[in-house]
């Protein structure tokens, strides 16, 4: 019984934990945010935020590797043959987990350390597309291929990047419209494997 309430006590210390970031990373840039800031308005002591996260990196560096493990998750799931034909269903699926916890995204987006492991991501989406075995060996490993998938992830990853950060405005169904017809207007070499 010890141990539930312990295992209890650990949940309830990481969410207030996060939630304390999460309320200063509103009021200022990540690299200006301290432990001591964080325990101070989590109502924690020092040592509780240290069973949890070896630092303030640390814990940005977890809420990034969620990002990435479900961006993978979803890339597993995605049929890459039928995203070039129509990305529409996929990127739909992906903005509406992107939706449920678009205020971290956003906030995470202002940092130049998260972003910088968010290049994680693009490599994960590419090693996706290039080992797929549902696009033909000569195509997968072919330089065009590469290339265009490392402009269309990256581009991609970039528009909903600018969107987060309020830097473009217009809609996240308007983004996800018009990234779909640049797909599909420039997968026609994929439609005949």
């Amino acid at each position: 019984m010890g141990e539930k309430k312990e295992y209890r006590s650990a949940i309830r210390s990481r969410r207030l934990i996060r939630e304390a970031f999460l309320e200063l990373l509103r009021r200022k840039p990540y690299e200006k945010i301290t432990v001591t800031d964080i325990v101070a308005l989590a109502d924690i002591n020092r040592s509780t935020f240290y069973a949890h996260y070896p630092d303030v990196r640390g814990l940005v560096e977890e809420l990034v590797r969620e990002v990435i493990d479900k961006a993978d998750s979803l890339a597993r799931e995605m049929d890459i043959p039928g995203f070039l034909l129509d990305p529409t269903p996929f990127l739909t699926t992906l903005i509406s987990y992107g939706q449920e916890n678009a205020e971290l995204y956003t906030l995470l987006s202002r940092s130049d350390f998260a972003m910088r492991q968010m290049e994680q991501l693009k490599l994960t989406l590419m090693e996706q597309a290039r080992t797929s075995a549902d696009i033909p060996e000569r195509i997968r490993t072919s330089p065009a291929f590469h290339i265009q998938m490392g402009f269309f992830i990256g581009g991609i990853m970039n528009i909903y990047v600018l969107w987060l950060q309020g830097n473009l405005v217009c809609t996240v169904d308007e983004i996800t419209e018009q990234i779909a017809l640049l797909i599909k207007n420039n997968a026609d070499v994929y439609r005949n494997w």
